[in-house]
């Protein structure tokens, strides 16, 4: 579930970093956030014209090997690193975004666990679209073309491709944003889920008292 009130486009300016198509990133900056996947595919649907930004928000052990990356697949003038923002600066940093990315791959010492990861449902609930490695929780939250972009989780192909399709919806993206605001707010604000945990709790009462 997302807090769909401090999570909210509305309430915040967006800080947008670059004037073009920008795809952001919030997390810790760990192997399993798959970001040197995002870049190596960043730099080969550049080689096919598609030219994209990154806005990497957060710290962690990986931070500059990735910089490195990215300098080296010259992309330093398109990939801006800003470190740890506060609390309240997040939602301003997502609402300068075009597109949410999501990329995880397997974590065995997360478990199935971290296949549901908050940034999916705080990106769609400050409308923005999100690209996502296609887990179960991702599969079942996002919309292929209307709310997301999903590919198999590690696959560079495959993400490749997200990319292409995020290119050509470039029009079309803050109208997509906008249902998966409408879509998060149904679903996944706290105040659905524990209407849905409370609906679900009566069911096995009184499943119990028969």
């Amino acid at each position: 579930g997302v807090d769909v009130e401090f999570f909210n486009p509305d309430a915040y300016q967006p800080q947008r970093l670059f004037p073009g198509l920008t795809i952001g990133f919030v997390g810790t900056l760990t192997n399993w956030q798959a970001l040197d996947l995002l870049l190596q595919a960043m730099s080969e649907v550049k080689n096919q014209g598609i030219d994209l930004s990154l806005v990497v928000v957060g710290d962690g052990l990986m931070l500059e090997q990735w910089q490195s990356l990215a300098r080296d697949l010259g992309l330093a003038d398109r990939v801006r690193f800003v470190g740890r923002l506060s609390q309240l600066q997040v939602p301003e940093a997502v609402a300068g975004f075009d597109v949410g990315y999501s990329g995880q791959i397997e974590s065995p010492e997360l478990g199935k666990m971290y296949h549901s990861p908050l940034k999916i449902y705080e990106y769609m609930a400050m409308a923005k679209p999100v690209i996502a490695s296609a887990f179960e929780v991702a599969q079942r939250t996002l919309k292929e073309g209307e709310t997301g972009f999903l590919f198999p989780a590690g696959d560079l192909e495959g993400l490749k491709q997200a990319l292409v399709r995020v290119s050509e919806a470039h029009e079309r993206l803050s109208q997509m944003g906008e249902q998966a605001r409408r879509e998060v707010v149904a679903q996944h604000s706290w105040q659905a889920r524990v209407q849905d945990i409370v609906a679900k709790t009566e069911t096995i009462l009184s499943q119990r008292r028969r």
